[in-house]
């Protein structure tokens, strides 16, 4: 008994672990770059703003604000030469909206049934063999969309689980079936897939959770800090 609890931790540790390590990253690395100065020579009109009067200071120097980001008490705003230069002097951080992209290559599409890798090795095998599917778990993946495939549409029983989908690249809250990259459908494929291989095994690893799909990246796996802060 001992040892299925510490496997059902370590299983859903794993899942938190996959979905969450970028947004790790990304802060560490805001981090970074809020305690150091911009490169004098500016190569994007596009930053962040940190500090208790960064509206005032945005609105004082005339600039266009494009997202509030209030889970790092930051805004984003498109600056001129000049603006960022007064700013610069202001009680204020600033931060380049740096781009990111998606780790890794997912294009085209599944031919024939392959074999449940992602469960083999993550052993959640062992887990599905005590009817343990992950139900009660929304798992939000943040990528570049998702296909709406019928395992990533219906869990373990056919229930529908999508719970919703959020474009943070227009700002926009709909049902999205826009995944041109194909990295988005496979990330939730590997967490979520309800399909089953030709042994019987699920492809996802917690085929019963509950699914959010958050849109921050292209095509071509590219998106920047804000869209994803966003």
């Amino acid at each position: 008994m001992s040892g299925l609890y510490l496997s059902k931790r370590f299983f859903f540790a794993c899942i938190f672990s996959v979905f969450f390590i970028v947004s790790i990253s990304l802060y560490l690395n805001s981090s970074q770059r809020l305690n150091s100065s911009p490169a004098a020579s500016i190569q994007t009109k596009s930053f962040l703003i940190k500090g208790e009067e960064r509206f005032n200071a945005v609105e004082l120097v005339g600039a266009e604000i494009t997202h509030e980001l209030a889970v790092i008490d930051s805004l984003a705003a498109n600056l001129t030469e000049d603006q960022f230069q007064k700013l610069s002097k202001m009680n204020v951080r600033l931060v380049a909206n740096y781009g990111v992209k998606s780790s890794g290559l997912a294009w085209g599409q599944r031919i024939g049934y392959s074999q449940a890798s992602a469960v083999q090795m993550s052993n959640a095998e062992a887990l599905h063999d005590q009817y343990i599917f992950g139900g009660g778990v929304t798992i939000a993946v943040v990528d570049t969309g998702f296909k709406s495939l019928s395992g990533l549409r219906q869990d373990a029983y056919g229930r529908h689980r999508v719970y919703g989908t959020y474009n943070a690249i227009t700002n926009k809250t709909h049902n999205n079936n826009t995944d041109a990259s194909g990295h988005g459908s496979h990330v939730a494929s590997v967490a979520t897939n309800s399909e089953r291989d030709a042994y019987g095994r699920y492809y996802g690893m917690a085929p019963d959770a509950r699914l959010i799909s958050i849109k921050a990246f292209d095509e071509n796996g590219q998106g920047n800090y804000a869209d994803i802060i966003r």
